[in-house]
């Protein structure tokens, strides 16, 4: 399994592909093309392997804010 870098974590990666097949399933849009034939678990894995998906650990923002 590759991991993309801005994600880091084998962990990461599966716990926001998670999160964003419960979005799609929701009715969210993919962020890739071709995926009338694929399964939202693919489609997720593919999103983050391209750079699409994107997370800020939980804490992060509230600390910098803080800071500004």
């Amino acid at each position: 399994m590759n991991v993309p870098e801005n994600i880091g974590s084998k962990y990461r990666l599966i716990v926001l592909a998670g999160q964003r097949v419960a979005q799609l399933q929701r009715g969210a849009a993919p962020r890739v093309s071709n995926v009338e034939t694929q399964k939202m678990t693919t489609i997720a894995m593919r999103e983050a392997s391209s750079g699409t998906l994107t997370f800020h650990p939980k804490g992060l923002l509230e600390k910098e804010n803080q800071y500004a």
